[in-house]
């Protein structure tokens, strides 16, 4: 590309070594102006991540409206300011913030919400989680039990709400014109990767129960003997199942015992 600027700058500089006409009109080409680098750096700066947040949380918008959740995200980026290399591991205090400000208060599911949206970022970034390797199960014999433990998929999210939260991470993920009383029971969901795409499903109180006593660093006996306190051992064997097919458990190790 010809710089004709540079071309000017050079030839009045030549001009100039050459004894040739004075020096003003190189002066004035090179005066300083008005121009803010800092100033320009930071707004480039927050309309990237104000972007970012923008397009992480669809559905928050969607249940409050563009004026109320814009406003509350140029607040969020004032008061917390990016430390982040990459951009995407930005916003994972949103949550907390949203807790904390004042005007949020009136649309308390918000907070579960977006939770939701953040977490099913971090899960589109994933690498593919490997599934439950059933060959190598169905090869364990009755003495392996013993020191057999069950692992949950790598960032798998338990989220027990007193709202209807599935029902409203429904609506607004489909757009659906309805409406929902926050009245309701609470709901559980769980967040999960199956192979490369993110997931999200509606859990009774049994599979929460369940997934939450996985959490524990214990055996699968004894995660079993604690779980028939609220099941009976069918049942437990449902969900068991249930867990390996839908990959909230993706693999499993042999403990010392």
């Amino acid at each position: 590309m010809h710089n004709h600027l540079l071309e000017t700058i050079q030839n009045i500089w030549i001009q100039q070594l050459t004894g040739d006409p004075s020096s003003e009109e190189l002066h004035n080409l090179l005066i300083p102006t008005d121009y803010n680098g800092v100033a320009v750096y930071e707004e480039s700066s927050h309309a990237a991540l104000f972007n970012h947040l923008k397009d992480s949380f669809p559905l928050c918008c969607r249940l409050v409206g563009e004026s109320f959740w814009y406003a509350l995200l140029h607040q969020y980026i004032k008061t917390h300011p990016s430390k982040e290399y990459d951009i995407n591991a930005y916003g994972g205090s949103l949550p907390l913030f949203i807790e904390t400000f004042e005007p949020a208060k009136t649309v308390p599911s918000l907070i579960e919400l977006s939770e939701i949206e953040w977490h099913w970022h971090i899960l589109s970034l994933m690498s593919p989680v490997r599934p439950f390797n059933f060959e190598a199960f169905s090869r364990l014999d009755e003495a392996d039990f013993q020191s057999l433990r069950f692992h949950l998929t790598p960032n798998l999210k338990i989220i027990q709400s007193q709202f209807p939260i599935y029902q409203i991470w429904e609506m607004n993920y489909f757009e659906l014109d309805k409406e929902i009383n926050l009245n309701e029971p609470g709901e559980s969901i769980v967040l999960y990767q199956k192979e490369n795409v993110p997931c999200i499903m509606l859990i009774n109180e049994e599979e929460r129960l369940f997934l939450e006593y996985l959490l524990k660093p214990l055996p699968w006996h004894q995660i079993a003997t604690l779980l028939n306190e609220y099941m009976n051992t069918n049942r437990l064997s449902e969900i068991l199942t249930k867990s390996m097919s839908y990959q909230w458990i993706n693999q499993f190790t042999m403990e010392a015992v």
